[in-house]
């Protein structure tokens, strides 16, 4: 269906352009990211002609600052070593006032993840990207602020949540810690704890049954904040990726070859696959 769009919402023309400014300046992007996403994030980022580094080692942070031109951050696999990595990096990247994308893998499911979160969203991240199940997780955070968190078990669940049901939780988020929040799922909403808008159509339900796809998303929108600002570069992203998902699933032929088809598909993504398949508007 064709693209919509209010007075405040990006239009596909706008979207296309960012999408070619992009892949003209191929930005490098610092992945610091789970052990499962490594590689299709970093082939998706090669796919918009953008540049990969994929590193957490603590002692290469300041060098991969100063090179690279953002930075996301994954904690799905947080260990030792990767949290050192984390902490040291998001200190190089404020520094020099480059944009980090916090992607707060299973935030709410334990004590732990409440706790890094917690951190992290209070070190000036540019956008958090989550799914509806994660940003609900960080209802338990923003209620228990001076408090010692609790464990997510009662705010956190395996089913899948309708990401409109938490649109003013994830509008609290934004406001709390000044970042916008991309809440993803079967529609995806972008807010920057006032305005939101939604973006509909393409996607598909292969999406959720692959490895990495949400994790390989804000490793775009990493790329995406580099040339526009964190607001318009999630719109940006969510509009091609779900061009690109919908692209995708009508060559793949199940959830094993459908990451590559992806890949195909944001690799030759052109304006009327985006205006044929995304719906915006700002709510």
């Amino acid at each position: 269906m064709p693209v919509k769009a209010s007075s405040e919402a990006l239009k596909v023309e706008e979207i296309y352009k960012i999408l070619e400014e992009v892949r003209h300046k191929g930005p490098v992007v610092h992945n610091i990211t789970n052990y499962v996403a490594m590689t299709l994030s970093a082939n998706v980022l090669l796919s918009l002609r953008a540049v990969p580094i994929i590193t957490s080692e603590e002692r290469e942070m300041e060098d991969c600052a100063n090179n690279a031109s953002s930075l996301v951050v994954n904690i799905g696999t947080p260990t030792p070593s990767i949290l050192s990595g984390i902490r040291r990096a998001v200190i190089a990247y404020n520094s020099l006032k480059k944009p980090w994308v916090l992607d707060p893998v299973a935030v709410g499911a334990t004590e732990f993840r409440n706790e890094l979160c917690a951190d992290l969203v209070g070190m000036s991240p540019a956008v958090i990207r989550g799914n509806a199940n994660e940003i609900q997780g960080f209802a338990n955070i923003l209620s228990t602020k001076q408090e010692k968190i609790r464990s997510g078990s009662d705010v956190y669940t395996y089913s899948r949540i309708d990401p409109f049901s938490v649109i003013e939780i994830a509008k609290q988020l934004a406001r709390s810690c000044g970042a916008i929040v991309a809440l993803t799922g079967n529609a995806d909403y972008i807010t920057d704890g006032e305005s939101v808008v939604s973006i509909e159509g393409g996607g598909s339900h292969l999406m959720t049954v692959s490895t990495g796809i949400g994790c390989s998303l804000s490793a775009v929108i990493a790329a995406f904040t580099s040339v526009v600002s964190p607001f318009n570069a999630a719109i940006s992203v969510c509009s091609i990726y779900r061009a690109a998902g919908y692209l995708a699933s009508i060559s793949a032929s199940g959830p094993g070859d459908f990451p590559a088809h992806l890949c195909n598909a944001i690799y030759n993504m052109t304006k009327e696959h985006i205006s044929s398949n995304i719906y915006l508007v700002t709510l």
